[in-house]
C-alpha cells in the first residue's frame, strides 16, 4: 500500500500533531503519532507526510512559524531513522503548501522561515546537507514564484538573507513581475539589506517586467535610505 493512499486523519487528530510541532511538545506529538500509527497501521512518517491542515501546512510550516526547532531537529537526527526512510524525510523538509488546490504550488518551510524572521529554523534547514544538496532548498520557488533571498528581502529580515547568500542562493533570480532580491530591499528601503545583496554581486541595472532599475524604484517611491546608498555605489539611473 502507498504511503501517500489517504488516511482516515480527523480535523482533530491533524490539529494536535500540528499543534505540539508549532510549541514543540514533542511528548504530545511523539504520543499522538504513536496513536495514529497503530490505528492506520502506518508509520510515524507516512502519518506526517499527509498531516495537513486546511491552508496546507505541514509540521514544518507550523514550526517555522513559531520558530520552534524541536520538531526539525528530531527530523535531521539519522539516528531516529531507518535509511528506508530518507524519501519521506525529504518530503517533508520540501513539502509546499497547497496553493488553490495545487500540491506543488505553494510555500515551502524554507520560505515560512524567511518570513517569520527565524534565523534558527532556517540555518537548520540549509544546514541539512546530509539529506539535501547544498543550496537545493535555497534555490526552491514558493508562492507566485518567490525564492527564500526574495521572501526574506522583502521581510527585512537581514540575518536570512546574509545566510542564504552564504549557501550559495542565487542573488539575480528574477520572480513575480521579474523582480529581483534587491527590487523587493529597495522597495522596502532595507539600506542594509541592499548593500548585503551589493556586495554578493546585485546587478542594479536590471529591471522588472515594468522597466524599473532597483535604483529607478526607490526614487519613484521615495526611498531616501536605498536611494543614497544607490548614489553612494555610483548607481545612477
Amino acid at each position: 500500500m502507498s504511503s501517500y493512499t489517504p488516511l482516515n486523519l480527523s480535523s482533530g487528530d491533524i490539529n494536535t500533531v500540528l499543534n505540539a510541532a508549532a510549541i514543540g511538545d514533542m511528548t504530545t506529538f511523539h504520543n499522538s503519532l504513536s496513536v495514529l500509527s497503530t490505528r492506520e497501521n502506518r508509520s510515524a512518517l507516512q502519518i506526517l507526510v499527509q498531516v495537513r491542515n486546511q491552508d496546507g501546512e505541514n509540521v514544518l510550516h507550523r514550526a517555522a512559524g513559531t520558530g520552534n526547532t524541536a520538531i526539525l531537529t528530531w527530523l535531521l537526527e539519522p539516528t531516529n531513522f531507518k535509511l528506508s526512510d530518507l524519501p519521506l524525510r525529504l518530503s517533508l523538509l520540501t513539502q509546499r503548501k497547497h496553493i488553490f488546490g495545487q500540491q506543488n504550488f505553494g510555500d515551502t518551510p524554507l520560505h515560512r522561515a524567511c518570513l517569520t524572521g527565524s534565523l534558527t529554523f532556517a540555518s537548520q534547514l540549509l544546514g541539512s546537507s546530509s539529506l539535501l544538496p547544498t543550496g537545493s532548498l535555497a534555490g526552491m520557488r514558493g508562492n507566485a514564484g518567490m525564492t527564500p533571498l526574495m521572501v526574506a528581502s522583502n521581510a527585512g529580515h537581514l540575518p536570512i538573507v546574509q545566510k542564504l547568500l552564504s549557501e550559495g542562493a542565487i542573488v539575480n533570480e528574477k520572480g513575480p513581475g521579474d523582480q529581483t532580491a534587491l527590487h523587493y530591499a529597495a522597495m522596502k528601503d532595507a539600506v542594509a539589506i541592499s548593500a548585503e545583496l551589493l556586495d554578493h554581486g546585485a546587478d542594479a541595472r536590471m529591471t522588472n517586467a515594468e522597466s524599473m532599475t532597483p535604483t529607478a524604484l526607490a526614487m519613484r517611491h521615495g526611498k531616501a535610505g536605498a536611494r543614497a546608498l544607490f548614489q553612494a555605489r555610483g548607481l545612477y539611473d
